[in-house]
């Protein structure tokens, strides 16, 4: 049930859970841990180590950086980046990206 576009890179050790819409060149690094229900817009690059929990949307051209922890039901700003993890029912956008109100 996944749908990946094209020209994405994905590295080793990579956990897809089910229901994911992977637009075009996005990136994964290693051992990256990625739920259900997920949007990723073009060009959003995921770091090594990263886990993303269920039901969140990536803006286009976000990074989230190493070994964070993306919660569920998380809203990321296009461009925005991600340095720590983000709890659940929240959204983030900027560089370093916040929580917004």
């Amino acid at each position: 049930g996944n749908i990946i576009t094209f020209g994405n890179r994905f590295s080793c050790n990579i956990k897809l859970g089910d229901f994911n819409l992977i637009n075009g060149c996005c990136s994964f690094g290693h051992d990256v841990v990625i739920g259900s229900f997920n949007v990723l817009q073009p060009e959003v690059r995921v770091s090594g180590s990263v886990t993303i929990g269920d039901t969140n949307f990536f803006g286009a051209r976000s990074f989230l950086l190493q070994q964070i922890k993306i919660g569920n039901n998380t809203k990321i700003g296009a461009m925005s980046l991600v340095v720590r993890k983000t709890k659940d029912n929240e959204s983030y956008f900027g560089s370093p990206a916040k929580r917004i109100k």
